[in-house]
This record gives structure tokens, sequence and C-alpha cells, in this order.
């Protein structure tokens, strides 16, 4: 995504009218981009959620037979956590940890993707500014 930004967001100082022109094309693809990562942020939580829940039960030694076999956990052996235990104890687990980092990493795209929109939003005016010097600087009023 970085590398494609970085390519996509020169601009070619000799062809201004068609880089203004291809505004609307970059636009497109990344609110593609970003609409697409914005769902993959919701699934990810959609998970993380899912996954406390069960987590919570496992630890709390409610989960049944049939539902440790279905996620292939063993019975928690463990006494029954306190809240402030069960935060520790869901904190810490592997599979929550994996969950969260799975956001963040969608996070992290999405707010990559926020910024390349907002650069794209002032595309034009800088194209604008970039005409503007090289009018002044080749002497034109």
């Amino acid at each position: 995504l970085q590398d494609e930004w970085t390519k996509d967001s020169k601009i070619n100082q000799l062809d201004l009218s068609n880089q203004t022109a291809g505004v609307p094309s970059l636009h497109a693809k990344y609110l593609n981009l970003l609409s697409s990562t914005k769902r993959d942020v919701l699934q990810a939580e959609k998970v993380f959620l899912k996954l406390r829940r069960i987590m919570t039960k496992y630890y709390q030694g409610a989960l049944t037979k049939e539902e440790l076999e279905e996620y292939g956990l063993d019975q928690y052996q463990g006494k029954k956590p306190l809240k402030t235990e069960l935060d520790a104890l869901l904190e810490h687990d592997e599979d929550m940890i994996a969950a969260k980092m799975a956001i963040e990493e969608h996070m992290i795209c999405k707010d990559y993707l926020e910024s390349v929109m907002k650069s794209i939003h002032s595309r034009t005016y800088d194209m604008k500014n970039i005409l503007a010097w090289l009018t002044y600087s080749s002497g034109q009023s």
C-alpha cells in the first residue's frame, strides 16, 4: 500500500492537465481501499468480541463439552477468576493478543488511507501552486 501510494503520489510537473484529470481516479481507487479496510476493521473487531465472549466463558468454566471440542480447547483447570483476574487472564491470552493485533494492523492501514485521502483532496490545490510557481519562475505574470 505504501509503495503504491509512493508511486501514485508523484506529480508530473510537465503534464499538470493530465495529472489534474487523474485526481478522480486516484480518489476512487483509494476510497475503495479505505472502504474495504474499514470493513476489515469491523470484521476483526467482531472476531475479537466473539473470542472475548468465548474465552470469558472458558476461564469461568462455563463452556460445554461440545463447545470445548468446537473451539479446540481443553477444560480450564484453574479456579474461577474474579473480575479483575479475568481481565488479566484475557489480556495475556495468546489468542486474544493475536485478535487485538489484527485489529491494530487494520487500524494502521485505515489511518494511512485516511491520510492518503486528505492528500488527494488537496492535490488540485498543490498542482495549482506548482503551476503558479512555474509561471513565476519563468518570469511570466
